[in-house]
């Protein structure tokens, strides 16, 4: 006989259906937590990846060096202006 966890010999069969759908609303609330939680890495390794391959192109045009763009982006993290 196969005794689920939570669930006692003797148990009517709504307990033991109950138990087993909080059980698996539990399981769904952790899958869907964690996507959530995935999606939002995604996002933010995303947008740090576009700004790394912004300052990239910024850099390999002519006129800008590696330090001149990070002080461009420094200053512009800071909202500072050259006026």
């Amino acid at each position: 006989m196969l005794i689920e966890k939570g669930v006692w010999p003797g148990d009517s069969d709504w307990t033991i259906r109950a138990i087993r759908h909080a059980l698996l609303l539990q399981l769904e609330r952790r899958i869907s937590r964690n996507t959530w939680s995935i999606c939002a890495r995604r996002r933010m390794s995303s947008n740090r990846r576009a700004c790394r391959v912004a300052r990239m192109r910024q850099s390999e045009s002519p006129g800008y060096t590696s330090f001149s763009v990070m002080m461009i982006h420094t200053h512009q993290q800071r909202g500072w202006s050259n006026s």
